[in-house]
C-alpha cells in the first residue's frame, strides 16, 4: 500500500523529506528516531505516539513536526494531522520547514474545518519566488515551537537572525558552514528543553541560563527571543531585533574562534593584557566579563568587538573600542574584515 502522505505531497517534495538525515535533538532524541524509524516502516500509529513523546520532551527540530503530522495523517487521523502542520507552519513560518507544512495545512483542511481562522490566515500567504530558498548556515536555521502558553518566535527575530548570517564575509561564512554550524532560535531555553526548568538556579545572584540571550553546544548556536520571569515559566517582553542580530554575530565568532584559535594566539594574548592596563578602576566592575584572568577574558572581549565589527554592537561596545585598541586592530586583521 502506497504512504498516503506521498498522495498529498508532490513526489519529489516528499522524497526530500524522507530522505534527509535525521536531526540531532538534545530533547527527545531516543523517541524522534524511533517515531521516525516506525513511519519509515509505515507503522503510522505507534510512530504518531513516539513523536508526541519527543515534542512533549523537547523536541523542537522543524521534522518532528513534519513527520508527526504525517505520521497522524497516516493514521488516519486528519484533525491531529492537521493541527501539528499548521503549528509547524507558523512555527517555521518563513523557513522551507513552514512551506512545506502551509502547503499541507491547505490540502488537508481547505475549508479551515479544523484550523482556527487566525492560524489560517498566517499560513496561507503566498511566498514570493525563491523568497525561501536560502543555502549554507542560512538555511540551517530552526525554529523551537513553542511550549507552556508562549508565544512563537517573532518573524522579526527570524529576519533579524538571518540577515545577520547573510551579512558575515562569505570567507567567514564559509568557513562556519564548513564547521556545519548551525542556529536554533526558540521562545527561551525551556521551550527547546522543558525539562531544564526543574534545574535551573531560580535564586543565583548571576543570570540563570533561562535568561541569557543565548547560548553556544557545540556548533550550534542557540537563540533565545527572551528571558524567563524567575520563579514561572512566563516570559518577559521580546529582546529586539538588534540584540537578537548581536547575539548572533557574537556566538558566530566564538565558533570563529574554535576554528581560528583567536583568543588562544599568542600575539593576541599580549596585546589583550596590554590593552587590559589601561582599563581604569571606574569601568573595571562593568567591564568585569572582559576582565577574567582566565580564558574566557580574552574570549569574550573577541566575540563581543568581533560582533559588533560585524555588524552588531551593544552597551559595552563604545567601552571595549576605547580600552582595547590593540586587540580591536589584531582582531580585525585576524578576521580579514
Amino acid at each position: 500500500m502506497p504512504d498516503p502522505c506521498k498522495i498529498l505531497v508532490p513526489v519529489l517534495l516528499a522524497a526530500t523529506i524522507l530522505s534527509m538525515p535525521l536531526p540531532a535533538v538534545a530533547g527527545g532524541e531516543a523517541e524522534f528516531k524511533r517515531g521516525v524509524a516506525l513511519y519509515r516502516a509505515k507503522r503510522y500509529q505507534e510512530a504518531a505516539a513516539y513523536l508526541e513523546k519527543a515534542l512533549a520532551s523537547g523536541c523542537g527540530a522543524s521534522d518532528c513536526y513534519l513527520y508527526l503530522g504525517k505520521a497522524h495523517y497516516g493514521a488516519g487521523n486528519s484533525t491531529m494531522a492537521t493541527k501539528r502542520f499548521a503549528e509547524a507552519a507558523e512555527a517555521f513560518k518563513g523557513l522551507p520547514a513552514g512551506d512545506i507544512a502551509q502547503k499541507m495545512v491547505l490540502r488537508l483542511d481547505p475549508q479551515g474545518k479544523f484550523t482556527k481562522p487566525t492560524a489560517r490566515a498566517s499560513t496561507t500567504k503566498a511566498a514570493a519566488p525563491g523568497q525561501n530558498v536560502y543555502s549554507g548556515l542560512a538555511g540551517r536555521i530552526s525554529v523551537t515551537p513553542p511550549h507552556f502558553g508562549h508565544k512563537p518566535v517573532s518573524q522579526a527575530t527570524i529576519k533579524a537572525i538571518r540577515d545577520a548570517v547573510l551579512s558575515l564575509p562569505p570567507h567567514l561564512r564559509k568557513l562556519l558552514e564548513d564547521a556545519g554550524a548551525s542556529i536554533s532560535v526558540s521562545p527561551n531555553m525551556i521551550d527547546k528543553w522543558p525539562d531544564s526548568i526543574k534545574d535551573l538556579p531560580e535564586n543565583s545572584p548571576t543570570l540563570n541560563l533561562a535568561e541569557v540571550p543565548g547560548r553556544i553546544y557545540g556548533k550550534e548556536m542557540n537563540i533565545y527571543e527572551s528571558a524567563k520571569v524567575r520563579g514561572s515559566t512566563a516570559l518577559k517582553q521580546a529582546r529586539p531585533p538588534s540584540m537578537m542580530r548581536h547575539t548572533v554575530l557574537n556566538e558566530s565568532v566564538q565558533i570563529l574562534d574554535d576554528i581560528m584559535n583567536i583568543s588562544g594566539d599568542p600575539e593576541l594574548r599580549k596585546l589583550y593584557e596590554k590593552d587590559k592596563q589601561r582599563v581604569p578602576d571606574s569601568a573595571r566592575a562593568r567591564l568585569a566579563t572582559f576582565l577574567k584572568n582566565d580564558d574566557w577574558g580574552p574570549r569574550e572581549t573577541c566575540a563581543e568587538m568581533g560582533a559588533a565589527m560585524l555588524g552588531g554592537g551593544d552597551e559595552f561596545t563604545a567601552d571595549l573600542y576605547r580600552y582595547f585598541p590593540n586587540t580591536k586592530a589584531w582582531l580585525k586583521t585576524k578576521l580579514g574584515i
